[in-house]
């Protein structure tokens, strides 16, 4: 049960995501800001790249402190918008 509903949860995460991504295509370069792009890369791939599969670990371990998510949530949502930033500074 766990385990299906964080799947559902990272596909509205990474739903929302994609939408933010194709509205820019409405948008002029200036209404293209850092946090707009923070909001896209956060919810279109950091949520599913690094915390799904971490809490899908934790799920299976056991672990049920919704406190230990929410840390490692934090974390690993950070280390995704980095990793996007690198990515598309790369391509």
């Amino acid at each position: 049960s766990q385990l299906v509903d964080l799947m559902l949860e990272t596909t509205l995460q990474t739903e929302c995501g994609q939408m933010l991504d194709t509205l820019c295509m409405n948008l002029n370069l200036k209404d293209f800001t850092e946090q707009r792009w923070t909001l896209i890369v956060k919810y279109k791939t950091a949520f599913y790249s690094f915390y799904a599969p971490v809490a899908m670990g934790m799920v299976v371990a056991g672990i049920t402190d919704v406190q230990e998510y929410n840390s490692c949530r934090n974390i690993l949502m950070i280390m995704g918008i980095y990793f996007q930033a690198q990515d598309d500074y790369l391509d």
